[in-house]
């Protein structure tokens, strides 16, 4: 079982998800003023999920641009460029973690990244 998927596990996860909070609350706190998207919202997720795919925090700058790219080629319905970012992303993180290179392994299929109506579930 993967080291984040028991007791143990939750709890560090909990603790350093709670630390990436406050670091991002932290970051605007004293100005007063901050845009909830993009000083907070958009912060969160990579810096949580980086960590969890073998990825450094010197790329979280690339995992969130990635994801990004992903998320907007996707429901603009560019599913090549969504792939290819998809690509970059894990292609990356494989060079840390074996765990991503299973993850690639498995997103990298054509049915995982592309919307089959044969496959489709409603």
């Amino acid at each position: 079982m993967l080291p984040f998927f028991n007791p143990e596990g939750d709890r560090q996860l909990h603790i350093r998800n709670h630390a990436i909070v406050d670091d991002a609350i932290d970051a605007f706190i004293e100005t007063g003023r901050a845009d909830l998207v993009r000083d907070y919202a958009e912060l969160i997720p990579p810096r949580a999920v980086a960590p969890l795919i073998g990825l450094d925090r010197e790329d979280i700058p690339l995992f969130a641009r990635w994801t990004r790219e992903m998320f907007d080629k996707g429901a603009a319905g560019d599913l090549d460029g969504q792939a290819q970012a998809a690509g970059e992303l894990f292609s990356h993180s494989s060079r840390y973690s074996p765990n991503a290179a299973r993850t690639r392994a498995t997103i990298s299929s054509p049915l995982s990244c592309r919307h089959n109506p044969k496959t489709a579930h409603h």
